[in-house]
């Protein structure tokens, strides 16, 4: 089996949800239509202290090499703590 399949397949089996709550940092969950559920991200955001939901559009894996989701993680990083996310169509 190729390292990246066993890689994928072990984060799969690792479950963190008892320590979401412990992350303090401010938090951006990432959902691209499609891709999985949104009920997922949806939860992470939600559990994580200060998490927020970006959902952005098109089936794509890849979130970091569009217009949109540069210009997401750009206002998320430089936001001031507690303000609103733009939400990419």
């Amino acid at each position: 089996m190729p390292a990246a399949k066993r890689a994928l397949e072990a984060a799969r089996a690792y479950d963190v949800s008892a320590d979401v709550a412990s992350v303090f940092a401010p938090a951006l969950v990432l959902h691209r239509e499609a891709y999985h559920p949104l009920e997922i991200s949806q939860r992470l955001a939600e559990a994580l202290p200060d998490g927020r939901l970006l959902r952005l559009a098109g089936p794509s894996g890849v979130f970091f090499f569009e217009d949109a989701a540069v210009d997401a993680l750009l206002d998320f990083l430089t936001a001031e703590p507690g303000s609103a996310l733009r939400q990419s169509a």
